[in-house]
């Protein structure tokens, strides 16, 4: 099973939460809704996931999550293929602009990034607004567990969940 099939009952709050997204307020309470799903589904599949109308357009197939530190700032998340050059989503994390604190909800804006690297160079549209919540945060050699949510511009979302082991990249 890939990460592109867990979290089937995310489906239709996603579903929903595009269908909303035309205002900001509508957007906001999509949001909410993905993130309800999402919490209601915790637990369920393996520990890392991604799911979102934004993969009718591309693909969000992934063998695994890891996670990193790298120049003691950056908190780097990506949902990897085992092909060695693949990355179906990565989620940067500036923790110098953003300090994170267990449970709090940081904005996308000024302090995230989500990007991509697959061999046809597509990259996700850009992001309208979103959302990044680490449960659990440590030090290097400790499980990392999060989720993040996003809205892309065109009108699509994406979700992930991640519990990985965070590693030193300096």
């Amino acid at each position: 099973m890939t990460g592109a099939t867990i979290g089937r009952a995310r489906s239709a709050a996603t579903a929903a939460a595009a269908a909303a997204a035309a205002t900001t307020t509508a957007g906001l309470l999509a949001l909410a809704a993905v993130a309800a799903a999402a919490a209601a589904t915790a637990g369920c599949g393996k520990p890392c996931t991604l799911d979102g109308s934004e993969g009718q357009a591309l693909s969000l197939e992934f063998d695994r999550c890891q996670a990193a530190l790298q120049m003691g700032r950056y908190l780097i998340v990506e949902y990897v293929l085992d092909d060695g050059v693949s990355e179906a989503a990565q989620l940067t994390v500036d923790t110098m602009l953003c300090p994170i604190e267990p449970n709090a909800e940081l904005d996308f804006a000024g302090c995230a990034f989500l990007g991509r690297t697959v061999p046809d160079g597509t990259d996700f549209p850009a992001v309208e607004m979103g959302t990044v919540v680490l449960f659990q945060w440590g030090g290097v050699g400790d499980t990392i567990d999060g989720e993040f949510h996003v809205l892309f511009t065109n009108g699509n979302t994406l979700s992930g969940e991640f519990r990985a082991e965070l590693v030193d990249r300096s």
